[in-house]
């Protein structure tokens, strides 16, 4: 009998920017073993989407993936993954998480960037070993997220940490 295949340990991370896309294949060790870069400045939102599904795609042919997770430029509703607000990509309105689950055909996990950045530098940077963090990002735009009591602080629907524009 053969050995059961095991489920993959592999997942994509996937920073969306007003300027570029950066994705990556992260092993279960945190390490990046595979990366891609894209631009994503001018591109409007059929071209957008198709961009971000195709670079996700070309990761997924080096490695074989659990899971997608995506840190956007946006403000989010968090109870229907909806972009409420978008100031530099054409993605007010969409509803990113399943738009983007249905078409990779695998899980996809969707947060504002300010927020994938916090919990980041909370969990394994700067802040590791403080429950209180906040951090302001300066990129195309302004953003940043706040962690108390080791909590990510939505808010109401998502824009709670917000320290953007």
């Amino acid at each position: 009998m053969a050995a059961p295949m095991s489920a993959p340990s592999c997942v994509i991370g996937v920073d969306l920017g007003g300027t570029k896309l950066l994705a990556g294949v992260v092993g279960p060790d945190l390490s990046v073993r595979h990366r891609i870069r894209r631009p994503s400045l001018g591109l409007d939102q059929a071209a957008l989407m198709s961009a971000i599904a195709d670079a996700v795609g070309e990761l997924r042919v080096a490695e074989e993936v659990a899971a997608v997770g995506f840190g956007i430029p946006v403000t989010l509703d968090q109870r229907t993954g909806t972009a409420v607000y978008s100031t530099h990509l054409p993605l007010a309105g969409v509803p990113f998480a399943s738009v983007m689950s249905e078409r990779l055909g695998i899980p996809v996990v969707v947060d504002n960037d300010g927020n994938c950045a916090v919990v980041a530098e909370a969990r394994y940077g700067a802040g590791e070993g403080s429950g209180d963090v906040v951090m302001l990002t300066l990129g195309t735009g302004i953003g940043g997220g706040l962690v108390l009591g080791g909590r990510l602080q939505r808010g109401w629907i998502g824009a709670g940490g917000e320290l953007g524009h």
